[in-house]
């Protein structure tokens, strides 16, 4: 095994790099790359309140750096960048729940469209989103309003992008961390995940889907336009084969599923993700997949990917299972929160090797916390410090 403590931050950069093309690939690894899955938690682990790590950027960006230090991971998600509260706060919405006391932030289902409204999207979803959307979304966007909200909110905008840039930046250059993706093939949302996510919340998607599932299809193929197309022409237009300088290439993520049978995730959503991994399998590159919740009833859309072109992130399924079903695809997860949360530094050590042992032994693992790290229960700082620093000396 490699000392690390040796090499100049490029070289480090290089060598994480490394881990996680040839954990991918199922090359056996100098070790197994450890990745980063927490989204609040750091801020909490750093000493901060909830609220001052999302009303502040150079705190999160303290918190994120503290994170780093303390745990030396090969890669991290989620670089505090997931929930701008103050741009929307801005505008009068208030989205996101802050409880301070316990730690614990929840985000409230939002349905700023009525299932009448679906049609207005069909026809035109730029128009429905500053006619319908923007007045029942934010409070602030009434007859009157002056300008002076919306320079607050671009204001705030401004730090939100200039903050990513920054902490992008310094774990780069001051910590050898490479980008998990790569930015410049951007993010497809298809539009039937902004319906369920942004648009109509889960009760009304729900609704829609019984009531009127052509007229749902219809309102999210006309935003998959604005929010998938693009998306499509980069990555045709990219160069073949893999971002060298990125620890992965796309990420592919689903949450409406959640609420779907089989049937209506073909119908609804499995042309568009089908279509848009066997773009990027075209070209070389190499596929996150991210279906929250449990995988198993998935297993038979993923088997027929060549194997070095995808990594499953597996939140509530035995990794062991998902490499019977899906020997074509390397595995990210294994750290469950309820174990990190409860055992003991020594259960937890003992589970990691079990699982690098078993499942990671030549390659085709990226370990990490198996869903997001938000709440305090989610990780005792005892129990992650023992994982990584075994990670880091653990051959397999």
């Amino acid at each position: 095994m490699k000392d690390t403590s040796k090499m100049t931050v490029d070289e480090l950069r290089r060598y994480r790099l490394g881990l996680c093309h040839d954990a991918v690939a199922f090359r056996k690894p100098d070790r197994t790359p450890h990745m980063s899955f927490y989204i609040t938690w750091p801020i909490l682990d750093a000493g901060y309140k909830l609220s001052e790590g999302l009303h502040n950027w150079d705190i999160m960006e303290d918190a994120i750096v503290q994170h780093q230090k303390k745990y030396n991971f090969d890669l991290i998600q989620c670089l505090g960048t997931r929930n701008p509260c103050k741009i929307s706060e801005a505008l009068g919405e208030q989205r996101y729940d802050i409880n301070d006391a316990s730690g614990i932030i929840s985000v409230r289902d939002s349905a700023p469209f009525s299932h009448e409204d679906l049609k207005a999207i069909a026809d035109d979803p730029i128009k429905a989103q500053w006619e319908i959307m923007m007045p029942h979304k934010f409070p602030m966007f009434r007859p009157g309003i002056t300008v002076e909200p919306f320079n607050n909110a671009l204001r705030e905008q401004r730090e939100y992008f200039s903050y990513i840039g920054r902490i992008n930046k310094r774990m780069v250059n001051e910590f050898g961390l490479p980008p998990a993706s790569d930015g410049s093939l951007g993010f497809a949302s298809p539009g039937i995940e902004v319906l369920f996510g942004f648009m109509r919340g889960i009760k009304g998607f729900s609704y829609d889907m019984r009531k009127d599932p052509g007229l749902l299809k219809a309102a999210a193929e006309a935003l998959d336009r604005y929010t998938l197309d693009p998306c499509f022409a980069m990555i045709e237009k990219s160069p073949y084969g893999p971002n060298p300088d990125t620890c992965f290439d796309f990420m592919v993520l689903s949450l409406a599923h959640t609420i779907m049978s089989n049937k209506q995730f073909e119908y609804f959503l499995w042309d568009k993700l089908k279509k848009l991994m066997d773009l990027l399998v075209s070209k070389g590159k190499v596929v996150r997949v991210y279906f929250h919740g449990a995988m198993d009833r998935f297993y038979e859309y993923l088997q027929d990917y060549p194997k070095g072109s995808l990594i499953v992130m597996v939140e509530a399924n035995n990794l062991l299972d998902v490499r019977r079903h899906l020997p074509n695809a390397a595995v990210c997860g294994g750290l469950t929160g309820l174990m990190m949360g409860s055992a003991t530094p020594e259960e937890c050590v003992s589970h990691t090797k079990k699982l690098i042992d078993e499942v990671g032994s030549n390659g085709g693992l990226v370990l990490s916390l198996n869903a997001m790290g938000c709440f305090p229960a989610d990780t005792k700082a005892e129990n992650l410090k023992a994982v990584s620093q075994f990670i880091q000396t653990y051959e397999g």
